[in-house]
C-alpha cells in the first residue's frame, strides 16, 4: 500500500516538492486504494494542509496502512471519553 501511494503521489508531484494540494492527495488515494467513505476520511485525516492547501503527502503514505489497520480492528470503537 505504501509503495502504491508513494508511486501515485510522486507521479502527481510534477515539481518533486513533496507537496500536493489536499484535493490532489484525495484523488491519488482514491485512485490507488479501494476505500469506503469512513476509511477515506481516516486516511485523509493524515493530510495536514497548510494555509495554501498543500500537504506533505509522505505523511499519508507513511501512516495509511496503520490507520486502516486500526480502523478495521475495531479498537477505535472501544474507546470512549467516559471510560
Amino acid at each position: 500500500m505504501r509503495a502504491a501511494l508513494d508511486d501515485g503521489f510522486r507521479a502527481a508531484d510534477g515539481d518533486e516538492s513533496g507537496l500536493l494540494q489536499i484535493d490532489r492527495v484525495a484523488e491519488v488515494v482514491v485512485a490507488v486504494i479501494e476505500l469506503n467513505q469512513q476509511q477515506l476520511q481516516a486516511v485523509m485525516s493524515l493530510a495536514a494542509p497548510d494555509d495554501e492547501g498543500n500537504c506533505w503527502y509522505d505523511d499519508v503514505s507513511d501512516w495509511a496502512f496503520h490507520t486502516l489497520e486500526y480502523l478495521v480492528s475495531g479498537q477505535h470503537a472501544n474507546m470512549s471519553p467516559r471510560d
